[in-house]
């Protein structure tokens, strides 16, 4: 054999390998530079100096899959390119959210193949490629999962078997989906980070709220990142699902995607091939609801792993503010060296984060992030563990940074000076165990976040308790258009400009009904309706609302905005032989019928049934990230007459 040296860039990610890839996971690892020796073996089995192109098109249509394993199985489609890896060689691989780690099944899977006469895939807090072969540049106990080199290394290769070196297509029919979550096309990156590629960050072709994308419609990505050897990797994260067919992989001079069949006649019952297991409703999280003006925020170890992170496993969790599908909290690096027990956290060579979206953090990029750090403000850690994990080595560290999720300070808008804290075993630091820290940072942006590390030094680190509170005036915060907590003494109390009025007339109440305001009924600080409409904003009901009209409003919606409640009461009328009962939220809309707006059909934002599955437990938080609005305009929150009851509470409207 010979061997050359290589300057390889390797994303470290925090969730061991698994066979076929376990449970999912948002990493923001950062780019690691080491000095590794590729051996290039010669001789009839070398993947990268033997690839053989699959031809574009790709046109998977799911129909004979029968299950997740056969669709992952070489019997189904095979890799072009031999494999020297005993059962690698199958062109389609999950990176993750199919297999447990001892190559079982995960009963908590969120992918398979549908029981449905024309199958098509289900996808969720999962990912697979297409065409990605088994590189003897890859490294890790799992060659085809998180191996691919990052940081847009010139003299690096990808490693897969699709020419795409000209642009080429990537199109897919969604046939249902989530209201929360994201969804990401990937090239030649087999990791959840969109820098572990060659490409850099361009290797994410494509990333969507799943909630944002039209079911019913063929789904385009058009683009011209790739090699003459490269792979595709499609994922949808732990906060949605997604049902897809009628796959096609082409060159942007071929047309196969307009022959495939119609999009809008596809259904699906969600049901898995071969198990008969039904969708499940993906557990949502609590929302975040900011660091008081008064207090502290106090992070909450109690409620044990699970809950904590979010994992497969959670029965509840602590959410991003304006997306309970996404965790508040998550790992970054090193999951398995982290554990909470006896409601403290422990950590050794890992990463996490608090109040962080996900994106990776660089420099001069804004965060991502939930904390509001615009006005002073303090973290306080309570120690009561701190060692070594090796007395020979260099001492271990623990750090804090604010607004980066990588273990570079540079990786940030505010430059080095994003770590904040960085104290050594045995630098005298911590002299004494349970040891308060206390850090006064002087950076921070309005959509900030914390990340805490223990090095790979580190023997172990328990922190019992984490605060964070405001040292002076907390900030105003601009955002918010509407904060309700419906805590009026009755409906007429509710319906007046002594209430609330509209913001540019202090005579006009800024709720009224427009119609059955004699079943609208504020009790316990709740509001209860049934067969009855009323408007928020609106400054003149006596006109209807029609296509091509300019709304009579006083919000301004003219920016991406979130609208979130919390259901706390849905039910039928007692006559079951109707159709279930409707709850349905419009923009700029004074009737019943969606078309009569300025926005048309899109001025019914939101439709849920009784029973229809969008609601399984209560209270239920409902969050809608809008763009649909205009400067002047108002809502219409309607309950059907075949509602039994609706019971609402904690309404707020806020800018992105």
């Amino acid at each position: 054999m010979k061997v050359k040296s290589m300057f390889a860039c390797v994303a470290m990610v925090g969730l061991a390998s698994s066979c076929g890839g376990g449970g999912e996971s948002e990493s923001s690892a950062p780019d690691i530079n080491i000095n590794v020796e590729i051996v290039e073996i010669v001789g009839p089995d070398v993947p990268m100096d033997n690839i053989v192109a699959t031809a574009l098109p790709i046109l998977e249509n799911f129909d004979t899959a029968n299950s997740i394993e056969g669709f992952l199985a070489s019997s189904y489609k095979a890799l072009a390119t031999e494999s020297a890896t005993e059962m690698e060689d199958g062109f389609y691989y999950a990176t993750g959210g199919v297999y447990q780690t001892d190559g079982t099944l995960d009963p908590a899977r969120g992918m398979w193949i549908t029981a449905d006469s024309d199958a098509k895939i289900r996808l969720g807090n999962g990912r697979f490629t297409l065409g990605q072969i088994v590189s003897v540049l890859a490294s890790g106990d799992d060659l085809r999962r998180n191996s691919t080199p990052g940081g847009g290394v010139d003299e690096l290769v990808s490693w897969g078997e699709l020419d795409l070196s000209q642009a080429y297509r990537v199109s897919f029919c969604l046939v249902a989906a989530s209201a929360g979550g994201n969804m990401q096309v990937y090239t030649d990156n087999n990791s959840t980070s969109s820098a572990g590629s060659i490409h850099g960050s361009s290797s994410r072709i494509f990333s969507e709220p799943v909630g944002s994308l039209a079911v019913g419609q063929r789904q385009v990505i058009e683009t011209d990142v790739g090699t003459e050897q490269s792979f595709i990797q499609f994922r949808v994260d732990s906060g949605g699902w997604a049902v897809l067919d009628d796959l096609v992989v082409e060159y942007q001079s071929d047309n196969n995607g307009a022959s495939q069949p119609d999009c809008t006649t596809k259904t699906t019952d969600f049901s898995e091939n071969m198990t008969g297991e039904v969708e499940p409703e993906p557990v949502t999280g609590t929302a975040f609801t900011g660091i008081p003006a008064s207090g502290s925020f106090d992070v909450d170890f109690s409620v044990g792993t699970d809950n904590f992170f979010a994992t497969a496993a959670a029965t509840d969790f602590l959410a991003i503010s304006n997306n309970i599908n996404d965790a508040f909290y998550k790992v970054t690096s090193g999951s398995s060296g982290i554990a909470i027990a006896d409601s403290k956290l422990s950590m050794a060579n890992a990463r996490f984060t608090v109040g962080d979206v996900g994106s990776a953090s660089a420099a001069a990029t804004a965060p991502e992030g939930d904390l509001n750090f615009s006005a002073p403000y303090r973290i306080t850690l309570v120690i009561s563990d701190f060692t070594d994990a090796n007395a020979a080595d260099d001492p271990g560290k623990f750090q804090v940074y604010i607004d980066n999720n990588t273990s570079s300070s540079g990786n940030s808008l505010h430059g080095g000076a994003s770590k904040v804290v960085e104290i050594a075993v045995g630098d005298g630091t911590i002299t004494s165990l349970p040891h308060t820290l206390v850090i006064e940072p002087t950076i921070g942006t309005a959509n900030s976040f914390i990340q805490l590390r223990a090095d790979s030094r580190i023997g172990n680190i328990t922190i019992d308790s984490i605060s964070i509170e405001y040292t002076g005036a907390a900030p105003v915060n601009d955002d918010v258009i509407l904060s309700e907590d419906f805590s009026a003494v009755d409906t007429a109390d509710f319906m007046s400009e002594v209430y609330k009025a509209l913001p540019t007339d202090p005579a006009t109440p800024l709720y009224e009904a427009t119609s059955g305001g004699s079943r609208i009924a504020l009790s316990d600080g709740a509001l209860a309706m049934t067969n009855a409409r009323f408007t928020v904003g609106s400054s003149d009901n006596t006109v209807a609302s029609a296509a091509a009209v300019a709304p009579l409003g006083t919000l301004d919606l003219s920016n991406a905005y979130t609208l979130r409640f919390t259901v706390v009461n849905f039910t039928d009328d007692a006559d079951t032989t109707n159709d279930s009962g409707k709850f349905q939220v419009y923009v700029d809309n004074n009737t019943t019928s969606s078309s009569n707006s300025i926005h048309e059909g899109a001025s019914k934002v939101l439709e849920i049934a009784v029973n229809d599955g969008t609601i399984t437990t209560l209270p239920h938080t409902v969050t809608l990230n809008l763009d649909v609005g205009t400067a002047t305009s108002f809502l219409q929150f309607r309950a059907d007459s075949r509602v039994g009851t609706l019971v609402i509470d904690d309404l707020s409207i806020e800018y992105q």
